[in-house]
């Protein structure tokens, strides 16, 4: 499928820059950024769990840090 959308010019700077230090086209980038946001969101599950144990964690860490 193709798409057209638009980007003000500060994302656009953005997008291609970090497409040129990834190696890549801004189109390729944009795919990457779909599939890995959109397709893979069972990735932002992980995130939360990973926040979650964080922040269960904080008090240990702290008195460890504190040692």
């Amino acid at each position: 499928m193709q798409y057209t959308i638009e980007v003000n010019e500060h994302l656009n700077d953005v997008l291609t820059s970090n497409a040129a230090k990834a190696g890549m086209t801004t189109e390729a980038l944009i795919t990457y950024l779909l599939n890995r946001f959109v397709i893979d969101a069972h990735i932002m599950e992980k995130v939360e769990l990973w926040e979650r144990g964080i922040n269960e964690c904080a008090d240990i860490n702290l008195d460890w840090a504190n040692l």
